[in-house]
């Protein structure tokens, strides 16, 4: 079957964002129908149904997660928030992330900041107790690979706050590692 155009540039979106919630997928799914490709398109649940059977070929999906949060619709109705990424199904553990972009001494600081996150109030901590794992890397070293983890969204950190939590891809790639750190995981959605 394979994907038509749509689908595909859908896909390529989602990819080079890395994360969206699904009010911002769906826009980019209309958007794709009436200004790039022009014509009948999809709704965001069946793009992402046909999208998910090729992907699955591949050990791939689209998945998403309830946030806790509510925000409202353009018509101003107040809804859950929803958060999508694609996953790598077959990639369950830190030292995959990335694709093995991380050198070893990067995963085994990485899965330290997973761990100290869980033990955080509220599963948060300051940066500044993260860099206390940092080993051999720099303190500028330590603050580009944070900043790394931020802008890949396996960690979330506000701009103007120095706290640091689980990012969406966390939650949805590493799932099992953070459950063993006895984090409850929120509620996952398929499509």
């Amino acid at each position: 079957m394979g994907l038509d155009q749509r689908q595909q540039l859908f896909l390529q979106a989602l990819t080079q964002r890395k994360v969206m919630t699904e009010d911002e997928a769906g826009k980019v799914i209309d958007e794709i129908a009436t200004d790039v490709l022009p014509g009948r398109g999809q709704s965001l649940r069946m793009a992402l149904a046909d999208i998910n059977k090729e992907l699955k070929k591949m050990d791939l999906e689209v998945r998403g997660y309830y946030t806790g949060k509510k925000v409202k619709d353009d018509q101003g109705d107040a809804h859950d928030e929803k958060v999508l990424a694609l996953i790598n199904l077959v990639s369950d553990d830190v030292a995959k992330v990335e694709g093995g972009r991380l050198t070893p001494d990067e995963v085994k600081l990485f899965t330290k900041m997973l761990a100290r996150i869980a033990a955080g109030e509220d599963h948060e901590v300051p940066i500044d107790v993260l860099r206390d794992d940092k080993g051999k890397l720099t303190n500028p070293q330590f603050a580009e690979f944070a900043k790394s983890l931020v802008d890949a969204r396996w960690l979330a950190k506000a701009p103007d706050d120095d706290v640091v939590s689980y990012g969406p891809r966390s939650y949805l790639e590493l799932a099992d590692i953070i459950r063993e750190h006895g984090v409850e995981v929120p509620q996952m959605i398929t499509y």
